[in-house]
């Protein structure tokens, strides 16, 4: 059966007086495609861990686990390398490296917590995305959460826009939120993703953090859950 590999689409995001670009998880190749294409438009181009581009008044920065951010809307300086960096060969990186790209866990009797690493769903920017009623969560980091949870029985602490048994409100901004438990079925059908919305959409915590009974997820899953992450993320797991 043909796998299904999810499309990369460039996305853009106002979080707290900053602007956001989602990129996918990005290989050195890609970085150099990315630095060129800023040089050659006339940004002064560091690389460290960071890329830093600067130029008239604008400072643009890339991490290579596929986030960028600028004082000024930086479509216009990195959107023309996309294809380029798009057309780049996958390189191979062993499975649990890869997964350390999107979460960390900690096991704690039956209990194991799985701390996610979104790009820009956790922390503060977790809480201006509620406040403004948006979502940052990228289709790749959904693709991990849902098959992480969706190896477990039993209910899990989330944020819901809907309310369940034993939900409690919570006001951020000007919309109305829950803090609730739901199964792993209904998570995975209501999670949301950067672009879309629901009737009903559900939220990683901003810890990033969930608490899991007994996850069971085989290392064959999650390989092949990470192989249909397409151009959302260019390493493939061996």
């Amino acid at each position: 059966m043909k796998r299904r590999l999810l499309k990369f689409e460039l996305v853009g995001l106002s979080i707290g007086g900053k602007e956001y670009l989602l990129l996918p998880k990005l290989v050195p190749a890609q970085m150099d495609i990315l630095a060129d294409r800023l040089s050659r438009t006339g940004f002064a181009v560091s690389i460290g861990p960071i890329l830093t581009a600067r130029k008239r008044g604008q400072v643009i920065r890339v991490s290579a686990a596929g986030l960028c951010w600028s004082n000024k809307d930086p479509s216009d300086a990195v959107g023309p390398a996309v294809p380029e960096m798009l057309r780049v060969k996958k390189v191979p990186i062993p499975l649990g490296e890869l997964a350390s790209l999107y979460f960390r866990t900690r096991r704690s009797g039956p209990r194991s917590y799985f701390h996610f690493t979104p790009r820009v769903e956790s922390g503060s920017t977790w809480v201006d995305l509620r406040r403004s009623g948006a979502c940052g969560l990228s289709p790749d980091e959904r693709s991990i959460i849902a098959a992480v949870t969706r190896s477990f029985e039993g209910r899990c602490e989330v944020v819901t826009d809907f309310p369940g048994d034993g939900s409690r409100a919570r006001v951020i901004g000007r919309h109305l939120y829950y803090a609730s438990t739901l199964t792993s079925i209904e998570l995975s059908l209501s999670l949301r993703a950067v672009g879309a919305r629901a009737a009903r959409n559900s939220y990683i915590p901003k810890n990033a953090s969930i608490a899991l009974n007994r996850p069971n997820i085989s290392s064959d899953s999650l390989r092949e859950t990470m192989r249909r992450l397409g151009e959302w993320c260019f390493f493939d797991p061996h």
